[in-house]
């Protein structure tokens, strides 16, 4: 995936049963986090349910929405991914659902030109 740094990027997704139905009862907690590193406790980003991501029961699916603050300050990646995945938790039952790199990367407008 990539985020341009400092621009608005929204995700679509669904979860689904192993039979391929479209789940659509909210999970108790959803994480989406993104680190340098898997192993690293500290986190770059990190959205949850009704915080950064909202499900539209009008079409089943989910909406992360990554907002220009979140990626400003952050460096370029530079062909180095970051590590980022969606992790739902119901009960007590634990799924990471995606999990995929992330890049980012520059953009040519920056903040201090669009004013």
């Amino acid at each position: 995936m990539e985020i341009i740094r400092g621009d608005t990027i929204y995700k679509k997704f669904q979860r689904h049963y192993c039979g391929g139905e479209v789940i659509t009862e909210l999970p108790d907690k959803m994480f989406c986090t993104i680190k340098y590193d898997p192993d690293m406790e500290e986190f770059l980003i990190q959205k949850t349910l009704n915080h950064g991501i909202t499900f539209n029961p009008a079409d089943d699916y989910y909406y992360l929405k990554f907002a220009p603050e979140d990626t400003d300050n952050l460096p370029f990646t530079n062909g180095v991914p970051l590590y980022m995945d969606i992790e739902v938790i119901t009960g007590k039952y634990k799924r990471t659902i995606i999990k995929e790199p992330v890049e980012i990367t520059s953009e040519v407008t920056h903040a201090r030109n669009e004013g």
